[in-house]
C-alpha cells in the first residue's frame, strides 16, 4: 500500500519539476541550482520521495519520461528529440544526407538493390537495381538480417562491395565511399508545349533551389499553366515555402504573417519579378496536405492566385522551432501561429465546436473559411492508381526477381505487352486495376529512364487529368469565382 500511494506523487512531481526546470538556469554540478521558493519546495518532495520511497527511483528518468509524455497531451506537434536521432532529422531538413546512395531489402535471405540514387557513389561505381550484394568488407551478407547489414553502413565510412549482376551473374568487386547526396524533393515534367507540372514532396533547405531550377526548365518554350501538387506533402521549412510561394507574385502583396508565442508579428510581402507571375496555376491537395504546403496554399488561395482541385488538407497553423538543451538533444517546440493573407488561422486543433468556423474574404471577395484546413474549390477524390503505386511497384520488382529471362533486352514495347499478359492471366489485381497500363508503369520504373516513368505516372493521374480538362478550356479562372456557392453547401456536410 505504501509503495502504490506514493507512485502518484513521484509522478505528478517529476512532471511538475520538469517543465519548470527550463524556466532557470542550469548549472553543471546542480541540477536543481535556484532561489526560487517554488523550485525549491518541489526539490524537497523529490528529496523526502528519494529519501524514503521503498525502492530505487531514478528521477532524470522520472523527469525525462514524464516530460516527453506530457508535453505531448498539450500540443501533438512538440517533442523532444535526443541527441542520436538529430542525424536524422537534420537530413531531412537539410535534404542532404551522407552515404553510399542505395536502397535495398532482404529477398529469399539475401540483399537486394532496390534503388540507386541519382549522382550518388553507388551511381559512379556502377551498381545497378536488382543486384544481390555478397559482402561488405570482407563479411559475407548473405543470410544476413537487413537490419543487420544497415549498421554496418552507419557506422563505417568506406566499403568494398562483392555484388552479383541479377542478369549476368558475373560477380565484381566495387570500392565505394560514403558522400553527401542532395535529395531532390521536387520532380517536374513538360506535360504539353503551353502545361507544366511541378510535385513538392517536402519543404527541405535545398527545395527552394529546386524548384527554381524545375520552373526555369519548364519556362523553356513557354509556359502558359502550371500544376502544382501538394499531395501528401506534410510540410517542412517554413522560410521555404515562403521563397517558393514569392516565385508566383510580381506584386507586393501580403503573403503570410506570422505570430510567435512572444506575440512577435512578421508580415512577408511579395517581392517583384515572381518567376511564374504571368502562369496560371492550379494546385492539387490532400489530407495528407499540411504544414508548411498548407502556408503556401492558404495564400495562393487567399490572394485569388490558384484553383484548388481534390480533398481537405490537414489543417495545420502552427509552426516549431528547434532549442538545443545543454545536453546537445533539441526540444522541438511549438512557437507560433501563422494567418494567410485575408487573416485566417487553418489550424484545426482549436476548432472548440464542430462548426465552429469563421468567414473570411479573399482579395477578390470570395468566401473561405479558418479552422478546417483548405478547402478545395474542386472536391475530387480518387481511391484509385494514386493509392495502390507501392503495391504495384514491389510487385513488379518481385516479379522481376522471379522471371528473369523475361526482361532481359527490355523495353517499353515488351513491357507493355508483359504487362497485358499478367493482367489478362491473373485476378491478383482485381477490383484495382481494369488495363496494363499501371503494372507497366511500375516495370518502367526499374528499366527506363527516370523521366519517363514520371510521364506515365503524370498521365494517368486521375486528379491531373481532372486539371488538364479544365486547362484545355481555359476554365481556371472562372472556376475560381464560381465556387463560393459550392464552398459553403460543402461545409454543411464537414
Amino acid at each position: 500500500m505504501y509503495k502504490k500511494s506514493l507512485l502518484p506523487l513521484i509522478i505528478f512531481f517529476s512532471i511538475a519539476v520538469g517543465f519548470i526546470i527550463g524556466k532557470f538556469t542550469y548549472q553543471s554540478n546542480n541540477l536543481f541550482y535556484s532561489q526560487n521558493k517554488d523550485f525549491l519546495k518541489l526539490k524537497s518532495v523529490i528529496d523526502l520521495i528519494e529519501n524514503n520511497y521503498k525502492g530505487k527511483i531514478n528521477v532524470f528518468d522520472f523527469l525525462h519520461k514524464s516530460l516527453l509524455k506530457k508535453l505531448t497531451e498539450i500540443d501533438p506537434y512538440s517533442y523532444y528529440l535526443e541527441n542520436e536521432y538529430i542525424d536524422d532529422y537534420e537530413m531531412d531538413n537539410s535534404g542532404i544526407f551522407n552515404g553510399l546512395g542505395i536502397s535495398y531489402f532482404s529477398y529469399n535471405d539475401t540483399i537486394r538493390i532496390l534503388g540507386v540514387y541519382e549522382n550518388s557513389p553507388a551511381e559512379e561505381a556502377g551498381l545497378k537495381v536488382f543486384d544481390q550484394i555478397l559482402s561488405v568488407n570482407g563479411i559475407s551478407v548473405v543470410g544476413v538480417m537487413q537490419d543487420s547489414v544497415a549498421k554496418i553502413f552507419k557506422n563505417k565510412k568506406k566499403f568494398d562491395l562483392e555484388v552479383k549482376n541479377f542478369f549476368t551473374g558475373q560477380i565484381s568487386k566495387y570500392r565505394v565511399k560514403k558522400k553527401d547526396i542532395s535529395l531532390s524533393s521536387v520532380e517536374f515534367s513538360k506535360i504539353d508545349d503551353k502545361t507544366g507540372y511541378i510535385k513538392i514532396d517536402r519543404f527541405s533547405q535545398n527545395t527552394y533551389d529546386f524548384f527554381v531550377d524545375a520552373a526555369n526548365y519548364l519556362l523553356i518554350g513557354g509556359l502558359d499553366y502550371l500544376i502544382l501538387d501538394l499531395r501528401d506533402n506534410p510540410g517542412g521549412i517554413l522560410g521555404t515555402s515562403v521563397d517558393i510561394l514569392d516565385e508566383f507574385f510580381s506584386s507586393n502583396d501580403t503573403l503570410i504573417i506570422t505570430n510567435t508565442n512572444e506575440n512577435k508579428e512578421t508580415t512577408y510581402l511579395a517581392s517583384p519579378g515572381g518567376l511564374l507571375a504571368d502562369v496560371q496555376v492550379i494546385v492539387l491537395i490532400n489530407d495528407g496536405s499540411a504544414s508548411a504546403s498548407e502556408l503556401l496554399s492558404v495564400s495562393l488561395q487567399d490572394l485569388d492566385r490558384a484553383l484548388f482541385i481534390g480533398t481537405n488538407t490537414y489543417g495545420k497553423g502552427v509552426f516549431q522551432q528547434n532549442i538545443k538543451t545543454v545536453q546537445n538533444d533539441f526540444l522541438h517546440i511549438t512557437t507560433g501561429k501563422y494567418y494567410g493573407p485575408s487573416g485566417r488561422w487553418i489550424d484545426h486543433t482549436d476548432a472548440l465546436a464542430e462548426y465552429d468556423f469563421e468567414y473570411f474574404k479573399t482579395k477578390h471577395g470570395r468566401v473561405v473559411t479558418s479552422r478546417n484546413g483548405i478547402v478545395p474549390d474542386i472536391y475530387y477524390d480518387y481511391y484509385g492508381l494514386e493509392k495502390i503505386v507501392d503495391i504495384l511497384d514491389n510487385y513488379a520488382y518481385e516479379f522481376v526477381l522471379e522471371h528473369k529471362k523475361m526482361f532481359i533486352d527490355i523495353d517499353a514495347d515488351k513491357i507493355d505487352e508483359i504487362s497485358k499478359s499478367i493482367v489478362d492471366t491473373t485476378d491478383i489485381f482485381m477490383g484495382y486495376i481494369e488495363t496494363a497500363e499501371p503494372l507497366a508503369i511500375s516495370f518502367s520504373k526499374y528499366f527506363l529512364d527516370k523521366s519517363y516513368y514520371q510521364k506515365q505516372i503524370i498521365k494517368s493521374d486521375s486528379v491531373v487529368i481532372k486539371a488538364l480538362e479544365i486547362i484545355d478550356g481555359d476554365l481556371i479562372q472562372e472556376k475560381i469565382y464560381e465556387k463560393d456557392t459550392i464552398r459553403l453547401e460543402l461545409l454543411d456536410y464537414m
